[in-house]
């Protein structure tokens, strides 16, 4: 049986190491990169920090991640694979998943909750070189409007 943890059943957002977890975008934030999750590879994220610090088993993992679905064992394998990649995580080395041959997997580092004025500063900034991409655009744009019809008005 999953476990709750507390970070998780507050907030939308949290914490884990360098990275912004935000489950209802799909999405991990650190500094300026924004990286998307698939929603099984979400999901299994959010399993393993559910039971942070303890081990879950493959069996676990798959019934949860692949309910009423029959999947292969490569099917969590790769899942998990792209979610050390998202995360900058090694296999050899790890800081977030550890394997436990032959059983499952298990979170090293644990969530921390975000406060609202600290998500803010996580997302501004993304938010904000978005907002400013789509002015210019706009600005461009008008401007080329005009200038198209400055050039039609002085034809003959």
């Amino acid at each position: 049986m999953e476990k709750k943890h507390p970070v998780i059943d507050k907030a939308d957002l949290f914490k884990l190491g360098d990275w912004l977890v935000e489950p209802s975008s799909g999405t991990l934030r650190r500094k300026d990169e924004v990286v998307h999750l698939a929603p099984k590879v979400m999901e299994l994220l959010l399993i393993l920090v559910r039971n942070q610090g303890e081990v879950v088993f493959k069996e676990q993992l798959m019934n949860s991640v692949w309910p009423d679905t029959f999947v292969a064992e490569t099917a969590l394998t790769r899942s998990i694979s792209e979610l050390r990649h998202s995360l900058d995580d090694n296999s050899g080395k790890p800081i977030y998943i550890e394997t436990i041959p032959k059983r499952g997997y298990r979170l090293l580092v644990p969530p921390e909750e975000v406060g609202e004025t600290e998500a803010r500063t996580w997302i501004k900034p993304v938010c904000w070189g978005a907002g400013t991409a789509i002015a210019v655009i706009c600005l461009l744009l008008v401007a080329g409007y005009l200038w198209l019809g400055r050039s039609q008005a002085s034809r003959p």
